[in-house]
């Protein structure tokens, strides 16, 4: 709390709760293959954002966001469907499985087949401030860990499936003959649950400007 004041920094908490985001479909897949564009969960944070500015009357522009395995599979979709007009970086740290940033595998949530996207959209989505975290250490296939048929062909471990996710990006930026912004770090010793090296690598990317 000191270093958040220190930085001035205003950390917010949303609750995604499973009353209001009942299971998968609501919360990591957004709501896309269920509801209308403008019902999709990912354009949620924009209005908390939104409010959060008119309760402190802060002038802030653009925020920061990070989640972690559910969460993480959340923010990287987030920036998937365009929803990142007022991010200014984002992190997606240990997602369990992926929306590959290609449109020649399995269909909408592992991959954009599905999703009304562009070549310009693509554009845009390679050249946002968007960092990949992965625990070395998140090899193991728990109680959580997505075992369809689909999310298999991304990897045997959450660290396979980053990696995976991050060199499609970096093969489809190619094809565009663009250079992909995006950052891929490993965090050694970490598992999936964030260490404070992660965490430290967060609030540097965060201070750094």
């Amino acid at each position: 709390a000191r270093d958040l004041e220190k930085y001035n920094i205003l950390l917010i908490l949303p609750e995604y709760s499973e009353q209001l985001f009942p299971k998968i479909e609501a919360y990591q897949y957004g709501n896309v293959r269920t509801k209308p564009k403008e019902l999709w969960a990912y354009f949620v944070n924009d209005r908390i954002f939104e409010l959060v500015k008119r309760l402190t009357g802060s002038q802030q522009k653009k925020y920061y966001i990070w989640g972690n395995s559910a969460g993480a599979q959340f923010v990287h979709r987030q920036l998937i469907v365009g929803a990142y007009e007022f991010i200014d970086k984002a992190f997606a740290s240990n997602a369990g499985v992926y929306t590959m940033a290609t449109r020649s595998t399995d269909p909408y949530p592992y991959s954009l087949k599905g999703l009304d996207l562009t070549d310009e959209d693509l554009t845009r989505l390679f050249s946002l401030n968007f960092f990949i975290l992965l625990g070395e250490e998140d090899v193991v296939q728990d109680a959580y860990f997505l075992k369809t048929k689909a999310a298999m062909r991304q990897g045997s471990n959450r660290l396979q499936r980053g990696k995976k996710f991050y060199s499609i990006a970096e093969k489809e930026a190619q094809r565009l003959n663009l250079k992909l912004k995006w950052q891929l770090i490993t965090i050694p010793g970490c598992g999936h649950n964030p260490n404070d090296d992660m965490v430290n690598v967060v609030i540097s990317s965060i201070l750094s400007q």
